[in-house]
């Protein structure tokens, strides 16, 4: 075989050349788009870690939704039905929450510095004095 003539970067195999597998290069970011109509519900929606800042979900229903770390500060969630969702961890800070179903709602280590949360619903009185120890307004 011609194994001494083979071009550089290609290695003969069963009497043919074949090129070398070049060195993975690094996967670049993929950029995911989230578009929600107003019609669209996003009961039980999976939205872990997303950047939500300044949205308007004002209104939406968002029972047993999946917010855990998630950027919603400053997002307006007024009258939404967040009952049975998981907020932990999530940044609430500046957000509205104003009228908004929180019934069963995990709030764990929930960031709500501003938060409005007045006339919210389904909140107990030791939650309410914990988000307003943590700078929340309820």
């Amino acid at each position: 075989m011609d194994e001494l003539n083979a071009a550089p970067g290609v290695a003969p195999i069963n009497g043919r050349r074949r090129a070398r597998k070049k060195p993975l290069e690094p996967a670049k970011p993929k950029r995911l788009v989230l578009k929600i109509r107003d019609h669209d519900s996003l009961a039980g929606l999976d939205m872990r870690f997303l950047w939500l800042n300044h949205w308007n979900l004002s209104g939406r229903d968002l029972r047993r939704a999946n917010l855990r770390g998630a950027r919603l500060n400053g997002a307006n969630l007024s009258a939404s039905d967040l009952r049975d969702a998981v907020l932990e961890a999530a940044d609430l800070s500046g957000a509205c929450l104003r009228g908004t179903l929180l019934k069963g709602a995990d709030l764990r280590s929930a960031v709500v510095t501003d938060a409005d949360f007045r006339e919210a619903k389904g909140l107990t009185q030791a939650m309410l004095r914990v988000l307003q120890e943590r700078g929340a307004r309820a």
